[in-house]
């Protein structure tokens, strides 16, 4: 039960086919699908020699799918050759999609298009080409196949930071590269934008992408958090050095964040934390706490001790006031 496959196959459904067999394979006239707001059609001849296929697809209303969804999506598949020995393309162009997510749906406004070549090479899939692009942002990977190795050239650029982010207008790149093996993933992807982004990704996942010896090293502004914590705000420097080297899990983590020159504010206060000096070093599960919080109407507060990374949480930490005024 899928309730957004459910919504696309809502009402009446109705399926026509039209083919021929003779002793060279199957020739496929014509295959018709057509739902309340789904269309598809499909042509094209079956071999043991190898297939050329060609489908177009039609997607005229994705609220269908549930409240959060919305949009238009058309597009136009081709297969040839063998599952061995073969090429895929796909082209397709949406139009005002909506995921509901509010940051993800302004990255989607306007029209939005998708081209993907894969290459079936020896029962393997090869990455040739992938590309989305729309006015706010445009990604690509192009990709080869050597020695049972696919490596992909990634490069991101979102056109203006500013539209999630409204106080760090500018573009965010992200360029690298990632090369996938039986043994498991390598990756290493750079990324800068506004806001003082400055980090490394790199590393290695395994196959089953449930472990990984993964980095990752930078810098940026507090301030990016500030459209997540609501009304309150939160500025400073922020310097990370972290890795994790285990299962995809909090108690692989470790390394070290530092703040400085950090700020908290909140509204319904009458007083901010100011030049803030904060240190966290995690590993093992737990992360050390310390940090000096000075306050704006006199005095500052120290904070120190440790806490657990995952349920119950766990902590032991001492806070220290010293001359504050309120």
């Amino acid at each position: 039960n899928i309730p957004e496959l459910d919504g696309l196959l809502k009402g009446p459904s109705r399926v026509e086919l039209s083919a021929r067999r003779d002793q060279t394979g199957t020739e496929l006239r014509r295959l018709t699908l057509t739902a309340t707001s789904l269309s598809a059609t499909a042509q094209g001849r079956i071999a043991s020699t190898g297939a050329d296929l060609t489908a177009d697809l039609a997607f005229a209303d994705l609220s269908v799918m549930g409240v959060r969804y919305g949009g238009a999506l058309a597009g136009k598949a081709r297969l040839t050759g063998t599952l061995t020995e073969g090429n895929a393309t796909l082209d397709a162009t949406g139009t005002g999609l909506r995921v509901g997510q509010a940051e993800a749906d302004k990255l989607l406004s306007g029209q939005s298009n998708v081209a993907l070549e894969l290459a079936l090479k020896d029962g393997a899939v090869q990455v040739q080409r992938a590309e989305v692009s729309n006015a706010q942002l445009r990604a690509s990977a192009t990709g080869a196949l050597t020695a049972g190795v696919q490596t992909l050239d990634i490069t991101a650029r979102l056109a203006n930071l500013g539209l999630i982010l409204p106080e760090f207008p500018g573009p965010l790149t992200v360029e690298g590269k990632v090369s996938q093996q039986a043994a498991g993933t390598e990756m290493r992807l750079v990324g800068k934008g506004p806001g003082g982004i400055d980090a490394v990704l790199s590393g290695r996942l395994a196959s089953d992408f449930a472990s990984g010896d993964l980095s990752l090293k930078g810098k940026a502004q507090a301030a990016l958090a500030n459209a997540f914590i609501g009304s309150r705000s939160v500025q400073g420097g922020v310097g990370f050095d972290l890795r994790m080297n285990g299962p995809l899990a909090l108690s692989s983590l470790s390394g070290a964040v530092n703040l400085a020159e950090g700020r908290l504010s909140y509204p319904a206060l009458t007083f901010a934390l100011q030049g803030i000096a904060a240190r966290a070093d995690l590993g093992g599960g737990r992360m050390v706490l310390d940090a000096t919080l000075p306050v704006t109407s006199g005095g500052s507060i120290a904070l120190a001790g440790s806490v657990g990374l995952t349920a119950p949480f766990a902590g032991d930490l001492t806070v220290g006031l010293r001359s504050v005024t309120l």
